[in-house]
């Protein structure tokens, strides 16, 4: 962020709550367009991780979900907007 400002792009950090922007975008119906094939692939595959036992961990899986971060940035200002979070911790969510 800080090399694109430095090179006059406005540009914008997401959301830092990774967790929290994928639970905020799993409670809203979005749309997509069937030409994304890559974004549609990333969330029919996008899970959380399980331990040895098969149980759901409270985390999700890192890696091949470019795409679906692109999305949580795209709605960063309405995340914020609608949670009051703007540089608040929401450690816990």
């Amino acid at each position: 962020i800080k090399e694109l400002k430095g090179a006059r792009i406005v540009a914008k950090g997401g959301t830092k709550h990774r967790k929290y922007g994928i639970s905020w975008l799993r409670r809203h119906k979005i749309v997509i367009d069937k030409k994304c094939k890559n974004l549609i692939d990333e969330i029919s595959k996008f899970s959380r991780l399980k331990d040895k036992s098969g149980n759901i961990l409270p985390v999700y899986q890192d890696g091949h979900d470019h795409t679906l971060d692109a999305l949580r940035y795209a709605f960063t200002a309405l995340i914020e907007q609608k949670s009051g979070i703007m540089g608040t911790n929401i450690s816990g969510v």
